[in-house]
């Protein structure tokens, strides 16, 4: 993605920037206090799934008219992403689901969000474990390495696999409201993917045809 759009290279570092600073800042408190501590994790899981459930039936009343482009995301605006995806210090904070939320937040689309926190990810899971190596190397014996370098080996390709399906099935997920006709209207899909509701299934709309009064369309917002 980097490589076809090198423009979106300073969004992913700027956003990465708060994150490396407050976890080199707080590394030691994080091992001590945060990991392995069941209360903050079952409380940081409900919480952000609450707080999932509540923005996605806001938005499902509220989208915006215009996203902003991640390529066009301002170094202030990759600041705030990268500072709310620092929450993901706190053990059961996702950092997907932060980065996520923090960039639609700032104006980008589902799509591009997912696409972001990807991206994000690369560098802030780099550090991570880089950070880690260093501190608790003086610990690991050579069948430790081992273990470690075939279990990155395999989560390497899962992860791959995973990013590279879910960011393409990511459109197909996130559908904008649907809309009601009120009345006969001719339908001209000119770009993008349109659905139209049939008798209660959904079908695409692959040219010109009439909706009748009560017929719902939906786009995918993306």
């Amino acid at each position: 993605k980097i490589r076809q759009n090198p423009e979106i290279f300073r969004p992913v570092l700027f956003a990465f920037l708060p994150t490396g600073i407050v976890g080199y800042t707080l590394y030691p408190l994080v091992k001590r206090f945060l990991l392995g501590n069941d209360g903050v994790v079952v409380a940081s899981l409900a919480a952000g799934g609450a707080l999932f459930i509540l923005l996605e039936q806001y938005w499902k009343h509220h989208t915006p008219k215009e996203h902003t482009a991640m390529r066009s995301f301002s170094p202030l605006q990759s600041l705030a992403v990268g500072t709310i995806q620092a929450l993901s210090m706190i053990t059961g904070v996702s950092r997907a689901g932060a980065t996520i939320i923090g960039g639609m937040l700032l104006g980008l689309s589902k799509k591009e969000a997912v696409e972001f926190s990807f991206l994000l990810a690369v560098p802030t899971m780099a550090a991570a474990t880089g950070l880690d190596l260093v501190k608790s190397a003086h610990g690991f014996t050579g069948e430790n390495f081992l273990h470690l370098s075939v279990g990155f080996f395999v989560a390497w390709v899962t992860a791959v696999a995973v990013i590279m399906v879910t960011v393409r099935i990511s459109p197909a997920l996130f559908f904008a409201p649907p809309l009601r006709a009120q009345s006969s209207v001719m339908l001209l899909p000119t770009r993008g993917d349109v659905f139209v509701s049939v008798g209660g299934l959904w079908d695409r709309a692959s040219g010109e045809m009439v909706l009748v009064a009560g017929m719902e369309l939906k786009t995918l917002d993306s």
